[in-house]
């Protein structure tokens, strides 16, 4: 027993040096340059002309000349377009996409969406106040679909579906926007001492009181620099300047960090439009394309220039327009599963026959926010239920 003893505790003080070992090495390598490592060098310039550098040389090995290079994850190319390192990113979301758009059939709506703020959308975060182009539209709409494409995956809906509709539903606000408010965000901290100093120093002066026409205790708006290009006017303090300028005094002017994002979140994200729990994951992509508009219904595709659907009528009796309102409240297609609808709501502690068709079929769709969650989860549940029960919406679009 106490030679085992022994065994174990050299053993173990055997793992310990190999441990020691690895951390000494690594920190070696974080502190000192390494020798056996190429070194690179990268020219930056907006010429037409390329640059005829001359040979450099260290440890006597010549330096390589390279396009781009990495630094702290923002790839720098040559121009400072950052068009590589946005494809780099791009590639790592569109997998996140893709891994997304797998588990919409087993994951409810919130874990999705958690998903792609936790593991998606990072990766176009990370470096936006440098690499951002706001006054580039086809940069924008590039990077906007981004976004698109994984409201399409969360939400199941076609593509088509208008995406200020897709934007309300899941409670997310544009990557622009979202790019501004990180920018102004950073700007407040640099005029208040919350970020490194030499930051501070490429400040402009602000405006005197009297321009300003507010009182001593208002921080007065910043004098605008003179920008011969567009691109350094979207340039980080030039944009931030600009924009800063623009909010209304009482934001400029709130006391700490946490209460002017509060401010400027609270005019750029939606508030999302609740499942409240529901299970059924099939159902609830139906119960999504009729929110947004774009669905199986004939109006919805004759709306979308649907090369089958030459009307938006409905193939009832009733020949009124095949619209979400229709299909819910009135189809007589689907009347035996619209009651069994109806039975099972009736069945909850809520008066509904006293209410106007248009007050009840938002309900339908969206809950009540004046009703308990649990209630809400109910009445979504026998409207999901009667989505799934017609079979309406199954199959191909076309």
């Amino acid at each position: 027993m106490k030679h085992h003893k022994i065994q174990l505790f050299f053993v173990n003080l055997k793992k310990i040096k190999i441990f020691l070992l690895k951390v000494m090495k690594l920190w070696f390598k974080m502190i000192f340059f390494d020798p056996t490592k190429q070194a690179v060098e990268v020219y930056f310039t907006r010429r037409l002309t390329q640059a005829n550098p001359p040979d450099i040389l260290f440890n006597n090995t010549p330096i390589a000349v390279q396009d781009h290079q990495k630094h702290l994850g923002l790839i720098l190319d040559r121009k400072l377009t950052f068009c590589r390192h946005f494809d780099e990113k791009t590639t790592k979301a569109n997998r996140g996409i893709g891994l997304i758009h797998r588990l919409r059939e087993f994951l409810p709506r919130k874990s999705l969406i958690t998903i792609y703020k936790t593991y998606v959308r990072p990766h176009l975060d990370y470096g936006d106040v440098v690499y951002d182009r706001p006054g580039n539209s086809s940069f924008t709409e590039k990077i906007e679909s981004i976004q698109y494409n994984a409201c399409l995956a969360i939400t199941g809906c076609f593509r088509g579906t208008s995406r200020e509709k897709l934007y309300y539903e899941l409670g997310l606000e544009s990557l622009a926007d979202r790019r501004l408010s990180r920018r102004l965000i950073l700007f407040y901290k640099i005029i208040n001492g919350l970020a490194p100093s030499y930051l501070s120093h490429n400040l402009p002066p602000q405006r005197g009181e009297d321009d300003a026409g507010v009182g001593r205790r208002i921080r007065p708006p910043f004098v605008e620099p003179f920008c011969r290009t567009e691109r350094f006017h979207d340039s980080f303090f030039p944009f931030c300047i600009s924009e800063w300028n623009k909010l209304d005094v009482r934001i400029r002017n709130l006391p700490s960090v946490s209460s002017f994002k509060n401010a400027i979140l609270k005019f750029m994200r939606p508030e999302a439009n609740s499942v409240f729990d529901v299970t059924d994951n099939k159902g609830v992509v139906f119960l999504n394309r009729l929110r947004v508009g774009f669905s199986h219904l004939r109006e919805h595709k004759c709306r979308h220039n649907f090369a089958d659907t030459l009307d938006p009528f409905c193939n009832c009796r009733t020949n009124s327009l095949e619209t979400t309102e229709h299909f819910l409240m009135r189809c007589s297609d689907y009347s035996n599963e619209r009651l069994v609808m109806f039975n099972s709501l009736f069945q909850l502690n809520i008066s509904l026959l006293p209410l106007k068709p248009k007050v009840l079929y938002h309900i339908l769709l969206y809950g009540n926010t004046n009703f308990s969650t649990n209630l809400n989860h109910e009445i979504l549940s026998a409207t999901v239920k009667f989505l799934v029960d017609t079979g309406r919406f199954s199959g191909a679009l076309f």
